[in-house]
């Protein structure tokens, strides 16, 4: 974290390093540790000492054991690798971790035992103390998760090494299980967090740590043990603090300068001047290499005015500089997002065409089914009549809802001729599809097109409906389009059929020609929409007389 004063304790007296021969020299100006802690000062320089070994393990080289790891970074230079080696032959990097982790545990051990006692003498407020004791405690926390992440089970403690006697025992503790140990120190921070300041990193002085941090690590080390509901309740913790996401401006706080910000829990400072002593590290520009020019703080197009022009730079580590050299170059053109969804041109030729020949294989195979299943309610329509009248003599209001249903069912079938002949690009398809349009896309998607074919064949049913019936005792008239209600007239309710040659539209003749069935009680039933052509009105015309109802011209 930034610390505004970073101060070195002495710990010991200097009269142990340095001696004289006088007997009655004056030591009255010498700290040891039990002296130390006599103001609030003293004790927050100790805990700013707690702070120091995290930059000695947060380096480039941690990147490389961690981040290199995985595929969030790559790092292309075979030197580098042998940065991993943690084992007890060669430690490398792990002796870092090791060594500067367990500094950092002694210099905590150390402040949390002389803040209580400070306490106890009544140095600090109790608001002073809480908070100090949260700190060394946090920092504490986290060297132990750093320590249990890398090496499992190590030894673990808690006691201040006053002498060669508490030294001498631990330096032979065996290493605990790595469960007690996240377990102990969850315990140590429960029982703290709670007591101090329920406020964010970056509403600390100097962005120090405090209860978010100390709840952050207590929710990391419950999900390594897999407990899952102590790990829910830190979360609980953090989100109460921290509030919606939405209160955060991502929009001016990106790239380098997306440091020390209100969503921010917790962070290693790399680049300070405090106290007199400037740090720039080179872990800012690990994944922003290669200054564009010299004497300049631009890094691969991102001006890091922080970092100046001295900064030691390296071969990229991010993946896509070695991996998708020739898609993403950084003066040139970035066309990762056409390859991305559909890979290479050739293969997404391919998977196009086999999309859009599933499209009409599954079309061609439905089609005639929803024929089927229209003539089939035809069938039942027209089971117990001698003639029927209506739209199924007109090849368009058969084959048109038809090939809509065909369509509407190719939606589900085309899913799996897809995923059988590129099952790859189908899922990925698919994740880019729940990226792009929301996870629910593909069941709105779904929900359209089964509606599409529930209302096709209530059309169908409709269009099948729509007639008049010719029975053998007399007429069934559904003539009215988008209703059920069937009209039962016997022949002898019928006055007359007749011809009527043309009829007015918008007050405009028109030459549309049909025979008219007339009722005795006034109404009449047009035959215009039910028989295409005047030739096809013979059949009706010769049942219609042998019913025994007269037919005539219109007067």
């Amino acid at each position: 974290m930034k610390i505004k004063n970073i101060l070195y304790a002495t710990l010991f007296s200097a009269s142990l390093l340095f001696q004289s021969c006088s007997l009655d020299e004056d030591t009255s100006g010498i700290s040891s540790p039990d002296n130390f802690f006599r103001k609030y000062s003293e004790c927050q320089s100790v805990v700013n000492s707690c702070y120091i070994p995290i930059k000695s393990i947060y380096t480039y080289t941690y990147m490389l054991a961690t981040e290199c790891v995985t595929d969030i970074a790559y790092c292309p230079s075979g030197t580098r690798d042998a940065s991993l080696d943690i084992s007890p032959a060669v430690p490398r990097f792990g002796s870092t971790v090791w060594t500067q982790g367990y500094l950092g545990v002694q210099r905590c051990n150390f402040a949390v035992n002389g803040i209580e006692r400070a306490y106890q003498n009544e140095v600090l407020s109790e608001e002073q103390y809480l908070q100090l004791l949260c700190e060394a405690k946090t920092l504490r926390a986290f060297y132990y998760w750093t320590l249990t992440c890398f090496f499992g089970n190590v030894p673990f403690y808690f006691d201040d090494v006053t002498d060669n006697e508490v030294l001498n025992r631990i330096q032979v503790l065996p290493r605990m299980d790595a469960d007690e140990t996240r377990a102990t120190v969850i315990k140590d921070l429960q029982s703290i967090a709670p007591l101090v300041d329920q406020t964010r990193t970056y509403d600390n002085e100097a962005n120090r740590l405090g209860a978010s941090c100390a709840y952050m690590l207590i929710a990391k080390m419950a999900m390594w043990n897999k407990e899952w509901d102590t790990a829910l309740e830190a979360l609980q913790q953090i989100e109460t603090i921290y509030g919606p996401l939405s209160q955060y401006d991502y929009a001016q706080n990106i790239l380098f300068r997306n440091k020390n910000t209100p969503e921010s829990i917790m962070e290693i400072q790399h680049t300070y001047t405090q106290g007199g002593l400037t740090y720039t590290s080179n872990v800012a520009c690990i994944c922003q290499p290669y200054p564009r020019s010299a004497n300049s703080s631009i890094y691969d197009g991102v001006d890091i005015p922080e970092l100046g022009d001295q900064a030691t730079v390296w071969t990229a580590m991010r993946p896509n500089v070695y991996f998708c050299q020739g898609l993403q170059s950084k003066m040139g053109k970035d066309i990762r997002a056409k390859y991305n969804k559909n890979g290479s041109p050739k293969s997404a030729g391919k998977e196009v065409g086999a999309l859009f020949l599933s499209w009409i294989i599954w079309t061609v195979i439905w089609i005639p089914f929803f024929v089927g299943i229209f003539f089939l309610f035809y069938f039942v329509e027209s089971r117990n009549a001698e003639l029927v009248l209506g739209p199924m003599a007109q090849l368009p209001f058969v084959f048109l809802p038809s090939f809509l249903m065909g369509i509407c069912s190719s939606y589900y079938s085309r899913h799996f001729v897809y995923r059988l002949l590129f099952k790859k690009s189908y899922e990925k398809q698919q994740r880019l599809d729940h990226i792009e349009n929301g996870p629910g896309s593909d069941r709105l998607m779904k929900v359209f097109f089964t509606l599409l074919l529930i209302g096709g064949m209530f059309f169908t049913l409709l269009m099948v409906k729509w007639n008049v019936k010719l029975l053998p005792n007399g007429i069934v008239d559904n003539s009215a389009f988008f209703s059920l209600k069937e009209t039962y007239y016997r022949y002898k309710e019928v006055d007359k059929v007749y011809y009527k040659p043309n009829r007015i539209i918008d007050d405009e003749p028109v030459d549309f020609s049909s025979y008219v069935i007339a009722l005795k009680n006034g109404e009449q039933i047009d035959l215009y929409d039910f028989v295409p052509e005047e030739k096809d009105y013979d059949e009706f015309l010769s049942l219609i007389r042998k019913k025994g109802v007269p037919v005539e011209k219109q007067p």
